[in-house]
């Protein structure tokens, strides 16, 4: 009782304030490498939970946590936040200011913050040197529109630049009005007939994408080959070449977007759970992956594993402004997971919760679990509880037999 009293009155002991300061300094570098590792990954979700640790602002390594928290949100696409991050006083020393300002230039490009943005320009430049022609291509993209493509560089790796960025800037068909002036040596440049079999895709002239693209091993080329059988609803040969791609770039996000959708036509499913995977490691989309993960567990009959998705992508959803799946959808998905398991009491729960929300079928569910019992039951029967429906039948003429009336007991008895 004293030690519960001296408790209450002294508080408890803070882990954090009996380490060295050693010790607490290896303890947010380890934090800052968790981050990092997420970071690179894709995983934004997992690596904020390291980032939201309380870093102390006095230390020499709070500077690379604002940084990442910078990345954080430029990856969620607040690219005003992250430019506010970025113009904190601690980036403003020379040495600092040369590792953020490349992120700094996208996240006012992308922010449309055009004031100061050619000063901010130059000032990059000098702070990092002498930069690669085709990169200073880019950078220069963002300083001021590009120009129409007049001519191509001797250099197969500017000349792959330059057609990049024509293709970014909808310049096509200057594409092709250089494409007969250009040198053997852009033609036997893989990068470069890869680009060219993608313009002439984007100008619907099939045969000529087709015979830029043979004979390339490459995911770029896979996926335009996937995209043609596609158009041409060839399906399966679409997700052969669109899987091919992903064996050699697994976090294509190109790739993955036209993937998932195969897997649900020609009801891979297991293949679409492995593809789910790879979505929670790109972007961090976990609300994406989970809403797949339960998706297609649901369709492979796993009823446990769909139900502990739902279970993380319920919480999940607690803490999203802008969930990727609406909290009905996923209630009507528990409602069908509680439907097949047999469970009566979150069935009707579940049911109601969505009928709220008018779902039609849910609100037929709810009410026949009143008149039907064994509602549950009657799902999960091998056998069919009743005959076939047969059309055909219905339209065919079948004679018609009078129904004779048979007296039933003695009539004279039954009057009496």
């Amino acid at each position: 009782m004293v030690i519960l009293i001296l408790i209450l009155l002294v508080g408890f002991p803070n882990p954090m304030s009996a380490l060295s300061p050693s010790e607490e300094r290896g303890r947010y570098l380890h934090y800052l490498r968790m981050a990092k590792s997420f970071l690179v990954r894709g995983d934004v979700e997992r690596a904020k939970i390291f980032l939201d640790k309380p870093f102390p602002p006095e230390t020499n390594i709070y500077p690379t946590k604002r940084r990442y928290d910078a990345l954080v949100a430029f990856l969620e696409k607040d690219y005003k936040k992250s430019l506010t991050i970025l113009e904190e006083d601690i980036f403003r020393p020379p040495s600092r200011a040369r590792e953020i300002c490349l992120q700094k230039l996208l996240s006012m490009a992308l922010a449309r913050a055009r004031h100061g943005f050619q000063r901010e320009f130059h000032s990059c430049l000098r702070l990092t040197g002498p930069i690669p022609e085709d990169r200073a291509l880019w950078l220069n993209a963002l300083a001021k529109k590009p120009g129409p493509l007049e001519r191509l560089s001797q250099d197969n790796r500017m000349a792959k630049a330059q057609i990049k960025l024509a293709l970014f800037s909808g310049q096509e068909e200057n594409i092709i009005k250089l494409a007969p002036t250009m040198r053997a040596e852009h033609y036997e440049f893989q990068e470069i007939r890869e680009l060219l079999g993608l313009t002439y895709e984007r100008m619907n002239q099939e045969s000529l994408a087709q015979n830029f693209l043979e004979g390339i091993d490459s995911p770029n080329a896979d996926i335009l080959r996937g995209h043609r059988a596609l158009e041409k609803q060839d399906y399966a040969l679409a997700f052969q070449e669109i899987e091919r791609a992903l064996q050699k770039r697994p976090l294509s996000i190109s790739a993955l977007n036209r993937a998932l959708p195969l897997t649900i036509l020609l009801g891979k499913w297991s293949q679409g759970a492995l593809l789910a995977e790879a979505v929670g490691g790109r972007g961090g989309k976990r609300g994406d992956a989970l809403s797949l993960k339960s998706f297609f567990s649901l369709r492979m009959g796993n009823m446990e594993r769909a139900k502990d998705y739902l279970a993380n992508l319920s919480i999940l959803l607690e803490k999203q402004n802008n969930p990727t799946l609406s909290p009905t959808e996923m209630t009507m998905m528990s409602g069908y997971v509680a439907l097949i398991q047999g469970d009566k009491r979150e069935l009707e729960a579940l049911s109601y919760e969505v009928c709220k929300s008018f779902g039609k079928l849910s609100c037929w569910i709810f009410h026949q679990q009143i008149l039907w019992e064994n509602i549950t039951e009657t799902i999960s029967r091998e056998d069919s509880p009743h005959r076939d429906f047969d059309m055909e039948a219905l339209k065919k003429k079948v004679a018609i037999v009078p129904l004779v009336e048979e007296a039933i007991g003695d009539g004279h008895n039954f009057h009496q």
